[in-house]
């Protein structure tokens, strides 16, 4: 049984997505990429039992309020640590996203390397 840390990476596929997922995995995490998607997170946690999901705050399905909800309801799965990436700068946005049970929020533009 290996140690290392799971991540599920839920991103925009583009440059940025591609450096977080080589800095993860050159740090030793085993990182998983799915579909920016907030349905797909939810059935990637069921399977994959992540120890961290790193996410947009908004893509179609559900956003990231959506998704933290149905983890914190979920029964039997270890809650992960929960990283929410935007470009919003608002303070009341910022809080919903954390008061809802995201453990940190990003503001674009963040470097890969500070995630």
């Amino acid at each position: 049984m290996s140690n290392q840390l799971r991540v599920l990476l839920s991103l925009d596929k583009g440059e940025f997505s591609a450096r977080c997922m080589k800095i993860l995995e050159s740090s030793g995490y085993s990182v998983t990429a799915v579909e920016k998607n907030g349905n797909q997170i939810i059935g990637s946690i069921e399977k994959r039992m992540p120890d961290i999901i790193l996410t947009e705050a908004f893509m179609p399905g559900l956003d990231a309020i959506g998704v933290i909800n149905k983890i914190n309801s979920m029964r039997n799965v270890r809650k992960p640590l929960v990283c929410v990436i935007s470009s919003v700068v608002n303070s009341e946005f910022e809080h919903r996203i954390l008061s809802c049970g995201a453990d940190y929020y990003f503001i674009r533009p963040v470097e890969a390397s500070a995630i």
